[in-house]
């Protein structure tokens, strides 16, 4: 599918704009954009939430070991654990996961450790 750079001019616009309206914020993705090669997009629903660890004894060994487990899992995108504040930051992509599989995650990590939503 060949796309002029208007077309493509024009249905980036059209997605920007009907996606201020939503009440999820969304990013567009494009990874190709020559016009005369198709157009791919990867759209991601970026989500945002906070939980409480209980379990940890120690900032260098749990709550990095937690922090490093869960950075590499897919559809993480950022995720910060605290050992004095007992809390675990973390921005996803909800299209691959919600608040229950990362709770079981961070138990897939030590059984020890287990997370619930603050």
């Amino acid at each position: 599918m060949n796309l002029s750079p208007f077309y493509l001019l024009a249905l980036v616009f059209i997605i920007s704009y009907s996606c201020q309206s939503s009440p999820k914020r969304l990013s567009i993705i494009v990874q190709d954009a020559e016009p005369t090669s198709p157009l791919i997009q990867k759209v991601q629903a970026n989500a945002h939430s906070v939980f409480t660890i209980k379990g940890m004894s120690c900032q260098m060994g749990c709550a990095n070991k937690i922090q490093n487990a869960l950075s590499k899992k897919e559809g993480v995108q950022m995720v910060n654990v605290d050992f004095q504040t007992e809390t675990m930051t973390i921005d996803y992509d909800s299209t691959q996961l919600d608040q229950v599989k990362i709770a079981k995650l961070v138990s897939e990590v030590d059984k020890s450790y287990s997370a619930t939503l603050k």
